[in-house]
């Protein structure tokens, strides 16, 4: 008989728990396998991952569907496949540079050494050259530009390089012939000029502390230059093509001599001048004692306005003065 005193038994046991509806009961028994847990969710009301559908609809009878907007790089692309009239600007630059540059060259090889070559490569430095320098002058300044704003690919980058490159260098050989032109073709004939000026006053110089020897025979004018003293034979033929006012004073004196022959024994330089007449009979000679004397003095022979001077070393060719 129970203890009125002793508590009851409040244990609840498994069965007497409440169960939440939401909540899965495991059984207690070790037996049993757990079952698989059931997804909190129907496939139906799974959330996808897919980018949702477009929306769909009808104009007119007519579906259509909604497209994802353009970006700005997609539209700068297409507009890029689609060449600027300034891309067919450049390239009919190039290729009119490429010409003109193909056309001088193919016509100066053609001329040079023909009569009249001179004048055909002037009229292409009058028109051509002018016309190709432009061109360069364009490309230099434009191409850079387009291809910095329009980045070009492939074989138009390819193209836009080489053009480039021409008109650099045409730029660069127009700057070296106006270089030539103003400055280094003017100083060189200045040179010229202050080279001749100076060789007429050393003659002139020449002329005036030399000594006439009068009436000098045939016999001693070639003793004189048989013994290496004469630096100069000076003979004409026509004396208006002698063109220095001294030399020609002293072919004077030599024709209106008795023996048709002066002397002017002088320092440095020693002349003999011979007439007309004595010129053909003496200027054969002279050639012979010029290789006698070749050694200790050299012998020049001048007749009108040719001189026959050594060259190159060991060949006497005849020149203009």
């Amino acid at each position: 008989m129970p203890d009125n005193n002793q508590e009851p038994n409040l244990k609840v046991t498994s069965t007497d728990r409440p169960v939440d509806s939401g909540q899965v009961i495991q059984p207690t028994s070790s037996s049993v396998s757990p079952a698989s847990p059931r997804p909190l969710s129907s496939p139906a009301k799974q959330i996808s991952l897919q980018s949702p559908p477009q929306p769909n609809g009808a104009v007119n009878g007519q579906s259509f569907s909604q497209q994802t907007p353009v970006s700005r790089s997609q539209i700068e692309q297409l507009s890029d496949q689609k060449p600027s009239k300034w891309r067919y600007f450049f390239i009919v630059l190039g290729i009119l540079q490429a010409l003109g540059v193909a056309l001088f060259f193919l016509v100066m090889s053609s001329v040079v050494g023909k009569t009249g070559g001179e004048f055909v490569a002037l009229l292409l430095f009058i028109t051509l050259v002018p016309a190709v320098g432009l061109i360069a002058f364009i490309n230099l300044i434009g191409l850079p530009i387009y291809m910095r704003k329009h980045k070009p690919s492939g074989k138009w980058l390819v193209f836009s390089i080489l053009s480039l490159v021409i008109s650099v260098i045409l730029a660069l050989y127009g700057a070296y012939s106006v270089y030539q032109m103003r400055v280094a073709v003017p100083k060189h004939i200045n040179e010229l000029s202050e080279q001749s000026r100076q060789k007429s006053e050393q003659r002139q110089q020449e002329f005036a502390a030399a000594k006439t020897r009068p009436d000098i025979t045939k016999e001693e004018a070639i003793s004189f230059m048989q013994n290496c003293k004469a630096d100069y034979f000076v003979g004409y033929t026509d004396i208006n093509l002698v063109k220095e006012a001294n030399t020609k004073s002293w072919l004077n004196k030599a024709e209106q001599s008795s023996t048709g022959i002066e002397i002017l024994e002088g320092s440095p330089k020693s002349y003999v001048f011979a007439s007309k007449s004595m010129t053909a009979a003496l200027q054969d000679t002279a050639r012979q004692l010029r290789q006698s004397c070749y050694n200790t003095k050299k012998l020049y022979i001048t007749t009108d306005e040719w001189i026959e001077t050594e060259y190159p070393q060991g060949k006497w060719t005849r020149v203009k003065q």
